[in-house]
């Protein structure tokens, strides 16, 4: 190639290229683009800090909210009975403890009362709520496996003991918060004791005595007294209120409910007693003195309508007997200052069933 035609290619060349205009570098685009996405991280960064703040702020009444709606649980009693151990002080028939506040009951030689046990109930804190004093229970001539017995207390707790046949290994005490006392027979004087304590606001469900293979009878309480003691899946009488009578006497009302139930009979005058058997003859049942006088609570046999008295001062007072699942029962009041002199039993017709002399309802007067 000669040198006019380099220069003829060189020429050309420049001219392409002159025509070709450059477009200028985005700049200003990318700018733009930086400046739009630090925006948007400021504000998303914003908006998270304020949530933040409006979280803390809240957070106390969410906590308190929360607080007022989480239920209440209750605190449940923690409740215990043992026997004596080997060391243990002479006369001692059991202790244990309520929420960690100790108890104790033993026999108390210092009360002498002829013809009876007395016992004493004591705390660590020296407090001494309550003593008993009660004939010796003769287990020979009952055939319960156990007679429970109430000592008393007037400090929120129920203090009770007793003493069971020479077959009972252990009476287990169930309670109304589904936990139990496995009471085991202590030997003293002759006999075998048990002892336990609960908290008046926790009901007695029942106590269960067993041998060392067997169930041997079980007891449903009226309150925190034990009457009657059942066979294994024997049921007892339902349960049923009666108003046995009422009236007013001296100036004074009275009434004699009776609660029947698996416990047996306990009166509103505060006598328990086993069942009565369906064939009731006639006579005196229960007494206790009222502000009124004397109430007098009778059975009376099954063909029985009404019960008329005759007083010391000629009046009369005439009750009804009211059918209780079996049996009949009437109840009165002798005014204080009066006699009972006669009693006359009547059926539904009015005729005489029997007739029964005032003596043989003492007290008088």
């Amino acid at each position: 190639m000669s040198i006019d035609d380099e220069r003829d290619l060189r020429e050309r060349l420049d001219g392409a290229l002159e025509a070709i205009t450059p477009s200028p570098a985005p700049v200003a685009a990318t700018l733009r683009r930086g400046r739009t996405i630090r925006t948007r991280r400021r504000i998303g960064v914003a908006a998270g800090l304020a949530a933040a703040v409006g979280i803390a702020l809240a957070a106390p009444s969410l906590v308190h909210q929360f607080a007022r709606q989480a239920p209440e649980v209750p605190t449940k009693p923690i409740v215990t009975a043992y026997p004596p151990g080997r060391h243990s002080p002479r006369g001692l028939i059991g202790w244990g403890a309520i929420n960690g506040k100790r108890w104790q009951i033993s026999m108390d030689a210092s009360i002498s009362v002829p013809g009876s046990q007395c016992l004493d109930v004591v705390q660590t804190n020296g407090q001494n709520p309550g003593s008993s004093c009660a004939p010796p229970v003769n287990l020979n001539q009952d055939p319960s496996p156990a007679v429970l017995l109430l000592v008393g207390g007037n400090d929120g707790v129920s203090y009770q003991y007793g003493v069971v046949q020479t077959d009972v290994a252990r009476v287990v005490i169930a309670l109304s918060d589904d936990s139990t006392l496995t009471l085991r027979p202590y030997r003293l004087d002759g006999q075998r004791w048990v002892a336990f304590a609960v908290p008046t606001s926790l009901a007695i469900a029942s106590a269960t005595a067993y041998s060392n293979r067997s169930e041997l009878g079980y007891a449903i309480p009226h309150g925190d007294e034990f009457v009657t003691w059942l066979r294994p899946g024997e049921h007892g009488l339902p349960r049923a209120t009666y108003v046995i009578g009422s009236g007013v006497a001296n100036g004074v009302s009275w009434s004699v409910i009776l609660h029947a139930g698996p416990w047996g009979y306990c009166f509103s005058t505060g006598t328990c007693s086993p069942p009565l058997p369906r064939t009731a003859t006639n006579g005196s049942f229960i007494g206790s003195t009222s502000g009124g006088g004397w109430t007098i609570v009778g059975e009376a046999s099954p063909s029985v309508a009404y019960v008329v008295g005759t007083l010391s001062d000629g009046s009369t007072i005439r009750v009804r007997a009211v059918d209780v699942g079996g049996p009949k029962l009437w109840a009165w009041v002798i005014p204080k200052g009066l006699s009972l002199r006669r009693v006359v039993f009547y059926s539904a017709y009015g005729h005489q069933i029997a007739v029964q002399s005032g003596a043989e309802y003492p007290p008088r007067g």
